[in-house]
């Protein structure tokens, strides 16, 4: 990989890098790098797209490096992807095994110019992480004992302590970020979102891309986000996208969140002390640090709360979606069940596709990695779901702007050869 630094002109500092990979496409059904097309990326990192913020408010741009031998290169779709952690972790470029970054590069590889913004994180209260150090460190410390002479207790009073205060102050320190200057809750991450979405429906045209033809993508709590734009029009709004619904061509959740009842109580129907102890657990891990401790406002914080009736649906004018599951997605998939119920209920367009034998994270950190799962198997549904929409929507513009239109919907998403159904796959 070449690394190289460089201004990117006024509208953020930071670093471009072109990386030379040889594609190897399952689409065509080769998967063979060394027969595949050369392919070589441009990435721009840490662009701002707010004035301030720092790095949460940053994104990197992904695209084709193209050398202009070919004369004046069309416009391409672009894909804004919204990474995950439960409103509370990770950013666009994870050191945790390269993921995240690597979704977007599988998008430019095949021909998007693809967006990765961050946007601010939620952290644990003082508290909550208080008690869940005192639980860690009062089981450390039954264990100590349980090793230790009874006689002299006094003598091993000292590392008893420890062993209990020490998790206690990790947990704060980590785990509520006490040093940050404010809470993050809901709307907040949304609004970044929305913020880096603007940006790039006033910048893509730099870097190649065609505004007018916006994917919006997102993994886990980055799914909620963006189903957050497409259900609450407002955010956008107020960002300055006034066109929404003529720019967003289409969107696709990777195990996505889209509802409050589930996700505090999960996706049984069992009750019994167990499951209030799991919904206490879920709701001080995930909700409570995300969207406050008013439980009433939970569910108008999630998408199926606006998408209830036809009439709502209808009213949004959603563009296609597919939701995407693993086979074990921690209770997530039935989100995408109950959301895609409520959207076809509209007449929305929705395609569900579960990924047999996978976990939450496995099938994502496979993307871009031929041979994995999520390269292999998701990506060609992913593929042949984009060029069907992109198609429906580019045949009008087509007739006035010109074959290269067409042939861009074609070659975004075909890369080396031609897309399978996803009808085999998707349900």
């Amino acid at each position: 990989m070449l690394r190289t630094a460089r201004s990117d002109n006024g509208s953020g500092s930071g670093m471009a890098a072109m990386q030379s990979t040889r594609r190897s496409s399952p689409l065509s059904g080769a998967g063979d790098a060394t027969t595949a097309p050369l392919v070589r990326l441009r990435e721009t990192h840490d662009v701002a797209y707010k004035a301030a913020g720092g790095a949460r408010h940053t994104l990197d741009v992904y695209a084709l490096d193209e050398d202009g031998s070919g004369g004046a290169e069309p416009l391409r779709p672009v894909v804004v992807f919204v990474h995950g952690g439960g409103w509370k972790w990770f950013s666009k470029r994870s050191r945790l095994l390269g993921i995240h970054q690597n979704v977007p590069r599988a998008f430019a590889r095949r021909g998007f110019v693809a967006v990765a913004p961050n946007y601010r994180l939620s952290r644990f209260s003082p508290r909550f992480a208080a008690g869940l150090g005192a639980v860690i460190g009062a089981v450390l410390v039954a264990i100590v004992a349980a090793s230790l002479p009874l006689q002299p207790v006094a003598r091993y009073a000292g590392s008893l302590v420890a062993a209990f205060l020490a998790p206690v102050v990790v947990a704060v320190a980590l785990l509520s970020r006490p040093c940050a200057r404010e809470p993050t809750t809901h709307p907040a991450h949304a609004r970044d979102v929305a913020d880096a979405v603007a940006w790039t429906v006033r910048n893509a045209s730099k870097y190649g891309g065609d505004a007018e033809r916006v994917i919006l993508v997102g993994h886990s709590a980055g799914g909620h986000l963006i189903a957050c734009l497409l259900t609450m029009p407002q955010l956008l709004l107020d960002a300055g996208v006034t066109d929404a619904s003529s720019r967003i061509a289409a969107a696709i959740s990777f195990s996505g969140v889209f509802d409050a009842h589930l996700l505090e109580h999960g996706s049984t129907a069992s009750g019994g002390a167990c499951a209030s102890v799991a919904a206490l657990f879920r709701r001080q891990w995930f909700l409570v640090p995300a969207f406050g401790r008013d439980r009433a406002a939970w569910a108008a914080a999630f998408p199926t709360h606006h998408t209830r009736t036809a009439e709502s649906v209808r009213a949004l004018r959603l563009p296609p979606l597919l939701l995407v599951n693993a086979q074990s997605d921690a209770g997530l998939e039935r989100h995408s069940q109950l959301w895609a119920g409520q959207l076809r209920a509209g007449g929305a367009t929705v395609d569900e596709f579960v990924v047999p034998r996978a976990d939450h994270l496995s099938y994502l950190l496979g993307i871009d990695r031929p041979g994995w799962q999520g390269e292999d198997v998701v990506m060609p549904v992913v593929d042949a779901f984009l060029q069907r929409t992109l198609r429906r929507k580019t045949a009008a513009a087509a007739a006035t702007r010109g074959d290269a239109v067409e042939s861009v919907v074609a070659g975004a998403t075909t890369g080396a050869g031609a897309m399978p159904s996803a009808a085999a796959g998707a349900r």
